[in-house]
């Protein structure tokens, strides 16, 4: 029952969204598909700016209704999308209503980021472009030069066809443009760049179309110098692109232009009546067909009016088919005139009417006829000038525009040296730092090197005086009695001190070299050998050195295949050592004993030896496992060795003592 339920709420969900969706304002339903396009130059966008003509220009809200909605469309949008919307309610309105397309680009020129060039490339492209339909040309070059600017500051992909032809466009644009001003050096200098850049990236339609415009340019610039017959050439290579591509508004014109440029006038008439055969099978009207209407109509008509002159060349027809035919041709052209709105052309329709009634003789109708010519053509000229001032007023608005832009690019890249200034001097402070702490890290290092050389300094003679100095005392007075007074020794007296002075010398002799390798240990670098060893033989070597001690009983206990990966020279200078102090502290010791032990437990080898003396406490070991106890004071330099050398083949030492029952010291290998 429950999934049953959620399953009808979202039902009633999607309907609820579908319902929002069907309610949606038509404006803001555009503008979706606006953004979900993201291509202004794309093929689909022509579907999207037909509704938005309808949506700005056919409805009757006013202006300032249609801007608020789009204002409030806008509202929650990033800053690219609010241009990006901008640009294409321009594209969708300026080819009818420039003045009112300029407002839109305005707008979206407050939402470019200075970093943007290609949205300024856009928007000023489309300002110049809307210039040139109001016949403002100098500022529609100004525009469209910015705009070239701008686009040769954006970083381009070369596999970006859509700016190449948006770069491509911008230049033909002001070729043509130079050329309506006569200035044939620099239309010759664009339109060579734009083929320039044909070369790079020839395989793309889009491209391959701008070819057309780029020929039909040079054949105008061949025309005016007055050479018709390269101007020709350009427009029959022009032709044969145009049917390759199939596009047929652009073969009419350059038919058009082939008959204008061709001094043969039947070969004018074929051209003409070529480009209206074309235009006739084109469903829908448009501007390139009724140019050919009326092309068409106006060479019949200046063929009659100049009979006397042509007729000599063999004319197909006689005056009146070709006044019937012109008639046919105004009849055809004016049905499709209602169908565009278009107002030039409906006037240029009157004035070919005018010029056929008076040819006919009807001088009545021509009158009526250019009547209305020029009554629309005031209208029509008013309107222009009306939108030029418009344009006009907003010329200020547009400049203001532009330099608040350069002075926000300006402020960028201040903001962008100032960053990179501070970069530059944060790293150079890191550096510094860095540089002083590493110093200071090695003064530190060197310090401690010194502390510690002079440690080894004091205990270096903190030995000397307290081990070394006691045994070899000894012996030298013994040496010095013997030497002086030898009579009073008697023989018992004189085997004691001798027994004694071998004693002072073997202390004198363990502690000496107990002092070499404690020193050798000190030395950077310096490191054990490591072997494999028997400790049976360890202990053999070691019982050696011990057997003339008649007073102390000492046992080596080991199971005689064990063995020890270690250095034995460490190990048995710490065995010495350890053994040596056992025997120091057995001397008033009763049955005095001494037990080495070895056994394996854990797969770890366990060394220990244990005495039966007095014991001690902890305090007295501390040495054994207090890296800060000075050497040679209290436990002299035994203890200390053995702690360091135990530490440099990973023994680890525990001290086990009783007082009055005896110490175990256990050797724990950490080696397995």
């Amino acid at each position: 029952m429950i999934i049953k339920k959620i399953f009808l709420f979202f039902i009633l969900l999607a309907v609820v969204f579908k319902l929002n969706a069907q309610n949606k304002p038509v404006l803001d339903s555009l503008l979706d598909q606006v953004l979900v396009q993201k291509d202004i130059y794309s093929k689909t966008k022509t579907n999207i700016s037909n509704g938005l003509r309808t949506y700005l220009i056919d409805n009757k809200k006013s202006k300032n209704t249609i801007k608020h909605n789009i204002q409030n469309y806008v509202k929650h949008r990033d800053s690219t999308q609010i241009a990006y919307v901008y640009l294409i309610l321009n594209y969708s309105v300026s080819n009818f209503d420039p003045v009112y397309g300029q407002e839109f680009l305005l707008e979206g020129l407050r939402y470019i980021s200075p970093k943007n060039k290609k949205g300024f490339v856009d928007f000023y492209g489309n300002i110049g472009a809307d210039y040139a339909m109001m016949g403002m040309d100098v500022l529609a070059l100004k525009n469209s030069l910015k705009a070239l600017d701008y686009i040769k500051q954006y970083k381009l992909d070369k596999q970006d066809y859509k700016v190449q032809y948006i770069r491509r466009l911008l230049t033909t644009n002001i070729a043509q443009l130079y050329l309506e001003q006569k200035n044939v050096p620099l239309a010759i200098k664009y339109n060579n760049e734009s083929i320039l850049l044909n070369r790079k990236q020839p395989n793309e339609y889009g491209l391959k179309f701008l070819r057309i415009i780029e020929i039909n340019l040079a054949a105008e610039i061949a025309h005016i110098q007055g050479n018709n017959a390269l101007a020709k050439n350009y427009l029959l290579q022009s032709l044969s692109i145009c049917r390759k591509l199939g596009e047929p508004e652009r073969e009419i014109e350059v038919l058009i232009k082939l008959g204008n440029y061709d001094t043969d006038y039947n070969k004018k008439i074929d051209y003409h009546e070529e480009a209206y055969k074309i235009a006739k099978s084109i469903k829908y009207p448009n501007t390139y067909s009724i140019s050919s209407y009326l092309k068409l109509t106006d060479t019949y008509l200046t063929l009659v009016k100049n009979w006397a002159e042509f007729s000599g060349f063999g004319t197909k027809y006689n005056k009146n088919y070709y006044l019937l035919q012109a008639e046919q041709l105004l009849e055809a052209t004016s049905n499709d005139i209602k169908i565009i709105n278009s107002k030039k052309d409906l006037a240029e329709t009157y004035l070919l009417y005018s010029q056929l009634k008076e040819l006919q003789q009807n001088y009545a109708e021509a009158f009526s006829y250019s009547k209305k010519y020029h009554q629309l053509y005031d209208s029509i000229y008013s309107q222009e000038n009306k939108n030029k001032l418009a344009a006009l007023q907003n010329i200020s608005e547009i400049e203001s525009r532009d330099r608040q832009i350069e002075l926000n690019q300006y402020n960028v890249k201040a903001k962008e040296r100032q960053f990179l200034y501070l970069t530059i001097v944060l790293v150079l402070v890191c550096v510094i730092v860095i540089a002083l702490f590493y110093q200071n890290r090695l003064r530190k290092k060197k310090n401690n090197e010194l502390d510690k050389a002079n440690r080894l300094k004091v205990q270096f003679f903190n030995i000397l005086n307290h081990d070394l100095r006691s045994p070899l005392g000894e012996l030298i007075q013994f040496l010095l009695l013997q030497q002086e007074a030898p009579d009073l020794l008697d023989q018992e007296t004189k085997k004691r001190f001798e027994a004694l002075s071998i004693q002072s010398a073997r202390r004198l002799l363990s502690s000496m070299e107990d002092l070499l390798l404690w020193g050798k240990a000190q030395i950077e670098n310096f490191k054990p050998n490591y072997e494999n060893i028997y400790i049976k033989e360890l202990f053999e070597d070691m019982n050696d050195i011990f057997e003339n001690k008649n007073k102390v009983d000492i046992v080596w206990l080991t199971d005689g295949g064990l063995s020890l990966f270690t250095d034995i020279n460490y190990l048995k200078t710490i065995m010495r050592n350890l053994t040596a102090n056992a025997f120091k502290v057995l001397e008033n010791t009763e049955n005095a004993q001494i037990t080495w032990r070895a056994q394996q437990i854990e797969g770890k080898i366990i060394l220990s030896i244990t005495d039966n003396g007095p014991g001690g406490t902890d305090e007295q070991f501390k040495a054994l496992y207090d890296e800060k106890e000075a050497v040679g004071i209290k436990n002299g330099l035994g203890l200390h060795l053995v702690r360091d050398m135990a530490k440099a083949i990973e023994f680890e030492i525990i001290v086990k003592t009783i007082q009055g029952a005896g110490t175990t010291i256990i050797l724990k290998s950490n080696k397995i």
